[in-house]
């Protein structure tokens, strides 16, 4: 047994991006793409090398998925939106974007 890296963790991001907030949003006719800087503070952010992608997990729910609801119960996101979530300064940023934006 191998604990966790952060190289680990940067490749679960994108897992659990897909379980936690795609198929969610896209169910609902939403699509989200995720920067690699957004990438990078979840890894930092989400990474505990005692209690593995637990936290990551937890991380995603509130600042990912939170930030999603509000968006959608406010009137700010509307069908066949897309966001890009990116980050700055410590912190994520949501931006409406076109429609088939891939993550950098």
């Amino acid at each position: 047994f191998h604990p966790l890296t952060r190289a680990h963790i940067h490749e679960i991001v994108d897992i659990q991006f897909e379980q936690l907030v795609r198929k969610v949003l896209q169910r609902q006719g939403f699509d989200a793409v995720l920067t690699e800087q957004a990438k990078d503070l979840l890894t930092a952010q989400g990474y505990d090398p005692v209690y593995g992608a637990r936290p990551l997990k937890r991380l995603m729910q509130r600042k990912l998925i939170n930030e999603f609801s509000r968006m959608i119960l406010s009137g700010d996101l509307k069908k066949d939106d897309s966001i890009r979530i990116d980050a700055r300064d410590g912190e994520f940023v949501f931006d409406k974007s076109d429609k088939g934006v891939e993550s950098t």
